[in-house]
């Protein structure tokens, strides 16, 4: 409670290394629990979308790095199995080819931004239209504009009529053209 008093109260807070020694902790626990703390502050402001908001996924390789799991298969091939895919060096090395479009090694991430400023970035479970459905009905209010690539969840989200729904194609000009139409009528 003290750590916490020092955090938010008025003067300035102490440093990592004073608090740790105060407490007799390690200072990198210290540094952990005040990030925490500062992650719990920040996240009670959530983003809340209005306006005109954009959402779309995007996709990373999946990380592996400090993993010990090829180490291991090398050191003893019989009792450590073979990790369930390539090193992403092998891909380049040994002339292995990459999978096209998107695989299981590749982690989605939500983004939504409205003209306000508010963002989000959000890790999401799965690839499946209904988790994307589920994600964003809780965050697109009802009076929001919602642009996206069309992509299925936003379709059927679209088709609950929880949201004003305008999808992107893949000729933007022409999408914004018959937004514009059916915003006039």
């Amino acid at each position: 409670m003290a750590a916490l008093r020092d955090i938010l109260g008025s003067s300035a807070p102490q440093s990592v290394r004073k608090l740790a020694r105060q407490f007799g902790l390690n200072k990198y626990t210290v540094w952990h629990w005040r990030m925490l703390v500062f992650t719990i502050i920040g996240s009670v402001g959530a983003a809340r979308f209005s306006g005109i908001v954009a959402a779309d996924e995007t996709y990373y390789r999946e990380s592996r790095k400090g993993s010990r799991a090829w180490v291991q298969h090398f050191a003893d091939g019989q009792n450590d199995p073979q990790p369930p895919r390539p090193r992403w060096e092998d891909f380049t090395t040994k002339g292995l080819k990459m999978m096209r479009c998107l695989s299981k090694w590749q982690i989605p991430i939500l983004t939504v931004a409205d003209r306000g400023g508010a963002r989000l970035f959000q890790r999401r479970p799965n690839r499946k239209s209904a988790t994307l459905e589920r994600t964003m009905k809780h965050l697109v209010p009802n009076d929001a504009v919602h642009c996206s690539d069309g992509a299925n969840g936003y379709t059927k989200l679209a088709a609950t009529g929880s949201s004003n729904t305008s999808s992107l194609a893949a000729r933007p000009a022409r999408a914004l053209q018959q937004a514009d139409i059916k915003s006039r009528t």
